[in-house]
């Protein structure tokens, strides 16, 4: 309990209420938190610079409800994770002209799966929002990346295997008709 308090006193930079100390170590001895579970997660939000204790032990709470981490080396993964989306996020709101900080939860899902199951390259990300023109949006790209997942399309340079094949279908559409158009008109007309 000791090393927790002297812990946080120099995470937060003082010491802190004793209110906020209670709840800490009630964090630790009464919901049995882990301190190397509580420290890194206080070390993360205070090096943001705007959460107070409150946030931040409502914050450990919600983790350790939603992923019950056991040690503190699953919340350094966890955090370094979520550092690796916010920089997948801010390049996505490049290519699409968006606001980082106007992204909605399901949107950041919808990135998530991009990288994390698509295995969608920046490259592929952009060429979707590309050729959706007009209607270029997270929720359109997604089926357009999902489409090309399936396909097991990984680069630009697998599209233009499907250019091709969509001209050379064409083509052999476009002579189909041409044989029927010329099919059709060889057919003599009987009149009476």
């Amino acid at each position: 309990v000791m090393a927790l308090c002297q812990n946080l006193q120099i995470i937060f930079g003082s010491s802190m209420s004793e209110h906020y100390t209670s709840q800490f170590v009630s964090l630790f001895l009464e919901e049995n938190i882990p301190v190397d579970v509580i420290l890194p997660v206080a070390q993360y939000y205070t090096s943001l610079g705007e959460y107070s204790p409150a946030y931040i032990i409502k914050v450990i709470r919600s983790w350790q409800k939603k992923y019950n981490f056991t040690s503190g080396k699953e919340v350094d993964e966890y955090l370094a994770l979520q550092q690796q989306r916010n920089e997948v996020y801010e390049k996505v709101c490049s290519i699409f002209g968006l606001d980082i900080s106007k992204l909605k939860t399901s949107e950041k899902t919808i990135i998530n799966r991009w990288q994390e199951k698509y295995n969608m390259s920046f490259d592929m990300i952009e060429e979707s929002y590309i050729r959706a023109g007009s209607l270029a949006g997270i929720a359109y790209c997604n089926g357009i990346l999902k489409n090309w997942s399936q396909k097991g399309y990984k680069t630009p340079k697998d599209l233009e295997s499907e250019i091709s094949n969509i001209t050379q279908s064409k083509r052999n559409i476009d002579s189909q008709d041409d044989l029927i158009i010329k099919n059709i008109t060889n057919i003599p007309v009987f009149t009476d």
